[in-house]
């Protein structure tokens, strides 16, 4: 009831319901590339533990799966998976693995992760000391 009045403290609760409004908004994007990446990491592991189990072809769900996350997500992706074999786990790991690096430029950008840059640099301060 107080806040449907321009008093000091309506227009304090509006702008602060604003801010957050925009803090959310700001956030979206960032967490749609976090979730990308971990989607990116799960299923770079599965291929990678069907490689250890000596498997070389992908099984029809999980092509389906990478494709699925493609097309939803991932529009170069899902060319580089439509011009080679979808069957082959060596091709779909490397187009993963470009995907992932795709995400991660993204994420950097956004203020949510850390650039190639700055993991080289970093290499090199290890090496280094």
């Amino acid at each position: 009831m107080i806040l449907t009045r321009r008093t000091p403290l309506a227009r304090t609760a509006q702008t602060i319901a604003l801010e957050h409004a925009r803090s959310v908004a700001q956030r979206v994007p960032r967490r749609l590339a976090q979730w990308r990446l971990h989607v990116l990491d799960r299923l770079l592991d599965d291929l990678e533990q069907m490689r250890l189990d000596g498997e070389r072809t992908l099984p029809d769900d999980v092509s389906a799966a990478i494709e699925a996350f493609a097309r939803a997500h991932d529009p170069t992706l899902l060319q580089g998976i439509a011009d080679r074999p979808r069957r082959d786990i060596t091709t779909a790991q490397d187009r993963l693995f470009d995907a992932q690096g795709r995400v991660m430029l993204e994420l950097a950008s956004l203020g949510g992760g850390a650039s190639w840059a700055d993991i080289e640099e970093m290499y090199e301060q290890d090496e280094a000391a």
